[in-house]
C-alpha cells in the first residue's frame, strides 16, 4: 500500500509544480509556462535573461496600452494552451497556431485571432528582448514599473 500512496503523492506534488496554462491562467502563469520551454530557456540563458524577468518586463511594457495588452496576453494564452494540449514545445505550438490561422474557418471569432497577435507581439516582444540582452538581462528603464 505504501508504494501506491507514494506514487499518488508524487503525482499530486508534480501537478502542483506545473503552472496552469491557457484560458483559465493569468498572463504571468501563461508567460512562465511558455518560457519554461527548454529551447526558449536555453536561448534566454545565452542572452543572460531570466524568464521571470522577461515576463515582468513584458507585462510592464504592455500595461498602459489595452489593445496591445489584449493581443500579447492572447498570444501567450493560446501558445500555452496549445503546448499543454499537444505536449508541444513553444515554437511547435506557435507554428501549429499559425498554420491553424491560415486555414479559413466557418466560425466567426469574437475578438482578435492568433494571426492578429503576431504583428503586435513582434513589435513589442522582439525589441524588448534585444534591449534586455543589451542591458545585461535587465528590463530597460522605459519598461520598468514605477
Amino acid at each position: 500500500m505504501k508504494p501506491i500512496w507514494l506514487a499518488a503523492s508524487a503525482v499530486a506534488l508534480l501537478a502542483a509544480c506545473v503552472p496552469p496554462a491557457g484560458e483559465d491562467a493569468t498572463f504571468a502563469e501563461n508567460c512562465a509556462y511558455v518560457f519554461d520551454d527548454a529551447e526558449l530557456r536555453s536561448e534566454m540563458q545565452n542572452a543572460s535573461i531570466q524568464p521571470d524577468d522577461a515576463c515582468s518586463c513584458l507585462e510592464a511594457r504592455i500595461a498602459d496600452d489595452p489593445n496591445t495588452k489584449e493581443k500579447v496576453e492572447l498570444f501567450f494564452e493560446m501558445v500555452a494552451a496549445k503546448m499543454a494540449d499537444g505536449e508541444l514545445g513553444a515554437e511547435d505550438a506557435a507554428g501549429a497556431l499559425v498554420g491553424d490561422a491560415m486555414v479559413p474557418s466557418d466560425e466567426e471569432a469574437e475578438g482578435p485571432s492568433f494571426a492578429d497577435t503576431l504583428p503586435v507581439f513582434n513589435q513589442v516582444f522582439e525589441p524588448m528582448m534585444d534591449e534586455m540582452e543589451e542591458n545585461g538581462g535587465a528590463c530597460p528603464a522605459a519598461a520598468t514599473p514605477e
